[in-house]
């Protein structure tokens, strides 16, 4: 398969997981974010940020799996500056959420930022109310 063909292969898999994530299923509107956050179908970082945001705010959200990944991405990209000012208190808030929701990503950046959780002897962020909402 030539490059062309296979640029062409990667844009229709992008058009095909914008329309399922238009059509609000939430796997495919996670790759989407992923994809346009890695630069395939055209680097958008405003585009995965909103994805993202949109995916880690949605509480009716009946896998916790996908909402703690949404999480974890949307705090480095808010953390980074990707597709928005930098912001590294919100970016924090969206770390704690996203080890709260059992992301182990998140847990390990919450250890290194924070170290070990108060009240906890395990050690590990996750499951535990970080701050009142």
């Amino acid at each position: 398969m030539s490059g062309e063909a296979g640029g062409e292969g990667r844009a229709r898999a992008i058009d095909q997981l914008r329309f399922a994530a238009d059509k609000g299923v939430r796997p495919a509107a996670l790759r989407l974010a992923r994809a346009l956050e890695a630069g395939e179908g055209g680097a958008d970082d405003a585009e995965a940020l909103a994805l993202y945001r949109t995916l880690a705010e949605d509480d009716r959200s009946d896998d916790d799996a996908l909402r703690a990944e949404a999480l974890y991405r949307l705090a480095r990209m808010v953390d980074e500056g990707r597709g928005v000012a930098a912001d590294s208190t919100q970016a924090l808030d969206y770390y704690a959420r996203a080890a709260e929701a059992g992301n182990p990503e998140a847990v390990r950046v919450m250890n290194q930022l924070l170290g070990p959780p108060p009240g906890r002897g395990d050690g590990k962020w996750g499951q535990t109310p970080l701050m009142d909402r």
